[in-house]
């Protein structure tokens, strides 16, 4: 019997950026209102860097997923039944 791997329900993948989208906004607007520019520049880089790691890494990810299927779905030399 196959394993199952386990897949959050897609509603997880909306959600969940979501938030953290309006937890960003609302921590700039926070940043703003207190009158302290350099703070907001300085968690808007450190956000947009956390960012880019995140999309790099998911797409090595994907990547490695894509050809580790590609390994297992590729036919076998040697023929046979």
């Amino acid at each position: 019997m196959a394993k199952r791997r386990f897949s959050p329900p897609a509603e997880v993948w909306t959600i969940l950026p979501t938030l953290a989208l309006l937890g960003f906004a609302g921590w700039v607007a926070l940043m703003a209102s207190t009158g302290n520019p350099l703070g907001v520049v300085i968690f808007i880089t450190g956000f947009l860097a956390a960012t880019w790691r995140a999309c790099q890494r998911w797409h090595a990810l994907s990547a490695e997923i894509d050809e580790a299927r590609h390994r297992l779905n590729r036919p076998r030399r040697g023929g046979g039944a």
